[in-house]
């Protein structure tokens, strides 16, 4: 409504062909492509009327529309706060995503140590009852103090004597074990006196284990039972 209007029809074409192509361009339009556009195939030089007319100017090599180009302002205005509130906004979100995360990240965390620590006590407690267990095993089982059968064998002798001749039994793998630590005592460790002093005992109807009695001149112990014997009922 301005001072095209006071122009002819020819103007107002070009002027809004003109406008047109300078929106598309966002205002960054040559000088010379806005003549092309302006004068096309007519003989007159609308460009320079609309020039003249200071419809259109000119800065440099570019042109510059006035009324388009607060239009454009506004634009770039609205586009830069939305920018700005969108970046905001996504500092927002994010700080919140952040927030978030960091409170699954600590809530995963402390599930797993959670989970660590009861896998923890449950290894400590598995292995506390294998300790008992242990134990339990070693109180029950008797250790022999020789290996060999010859000893395992007159100590299941002893232990049938002690059970038929004086109704007893070892009440516990402890009071057994205790038993065969006098006897490798009495027999100074050696095997083959600790096999006589078994002997002695069923021999005599002793109840316990002692070391071999004094033999006499003749060889004998003072209960009668003499060295040549004892070897052939060990022997035996």
């Amino acid at each position: 409504m301005g001072k095209i209007q006071r122009m002819t029809p020819e103007h107002h074409s070009a002027f809004i062909r003109l406008c047109c192509m300078y929106w598309k361009d966002e205002g960054e339009m040559l000088i010379e492509d806005a003549r092309i556009e302006c004068n096309g195939i007519l003989d007159r030089d609308i460009y320079s009327d609309l020039i003249r007319a200071r419809i259109v100017s000119e800065t440099g090599e570019t042109i510059s529309i006035n009324f388009l180009d607060e239009q454009l302002n506004e634009i770039d205005d609205t586009r830069e706060k939305k920018r700005i509130a969108g970046r905001k906004g996504g500092q927002a979100k994010a700080s919140k995503r952040q927030a978030s995360d960091k409170q699954n990240v600590a809530g995963v965390k402390q599930v797993l140590e959670n989970d660590v620590a009861e896998s923890t006590r449950e290894e400590k407690s598995r292995e506390e009852k294998k300790r008992v267990e242990k134990k339990r095993e070693e109180k029950k089982t008797v250790l022999l103090p020789w290996s060999e059968d010859v000893f395992k064998e007159h100590w299941e002798i002893w232990k049938d004597y002690k059970k038929e001749e004086h109704k007893f039994t070892y009440k516990s793998a402890i009071s057994e074990q205790g038993a065969l630590k006098q006897l490798t005592n009495v027999s100074n460790g050696r095997m083959e006196t600790a096999i006589k002093i078994i002997h002695q005992s069923i021999s005599n109807g002793y109840k316990g284990l002692f070391a071999i009695a004094k033999q006499d001149g003749n060889g004998n112990n003072p209960n009668g039972f003499g060295t040549s014997e004892l070897d052939d009922f060990v022997n035996q």
